[in-house]
């Protein structure tokens, strides 16, 4: 979008990137150290990156406290049984979506009154223009009410399979 040039945010608009983790310190070292580094410049104190770990994992823990003492770090801890629908189902489908709930109503319940958050998982590395593609995105949120949300995942966005690199598309898949 816009060949780079970043979308003006809404003012004093401010942005939680929101990274999911739970016991795989490098691999989120990876992506903290990705999106330390592409976080755009001069608006950097826009973002606000925020871990939610999920569990007591003491490598990601150690992990944050070392190298990443300046990142929010938030830690789920949830023993409470689970309610399936069906008891042979799997607890880790729970087990996710209970920490997703969790981390979400943290963020949008700070103080900060987050205008929107941006979900990673621990495994995932940001393009160059991953924050551009968002602020994008964000603007498009704000003028289209019938828009839930902004997403850059997409398994045909491999150069193989895309037929106009530049182009963005709606969706109703989840509709």
């Amino acid at each position: 979008p816009g060949g780079g040039a970043a979308v003006a945010a809404a003012p004093g608009a401010s942005v939680a990137v929101l990274v999911m983790a739970c016991c795989r310190a490098e691999y989120l070292e990876r992506t903290l150290n990705s999106i330390l580094a592409r976080l755009p410049a001069g608006k950097a104190g826009r973002y606000d990156v925020v871990v939610s770990q999920d569990g007591a994992d003491p490598g990601v823990q150690n992990l944050m406290i070392t190298k990443y003492p300046h990142v929010r770090h938030l830690k789920h801890i949830d023993l409470a049984p689970l309610n399936k629908d069906k008891p042979s189902e799997s607890d880790n489908y729970y087990k996710i979506a209970r920490h997703y709930g969790w981390a979400l109503r943290t963020v949008f319940e700070d103080p900060k009154k987050y205008e929107h958050v941006i979900i990673l998982e621990d495994d995932l590395e940001v393009a160059e223009d991953f924050f551009d593609y968002m602020e994008f995105g964000a603007l498009l949120l704000r003028a289209d009410p019938t828009l839930w949300t902004v997403t850059a995942w997409n398994d045909n966005g491999f150069a193989e399979h895309a037929q106009v690199a530049g182009a963005v598309y709606r969706s109703d898949f989840f509709g």
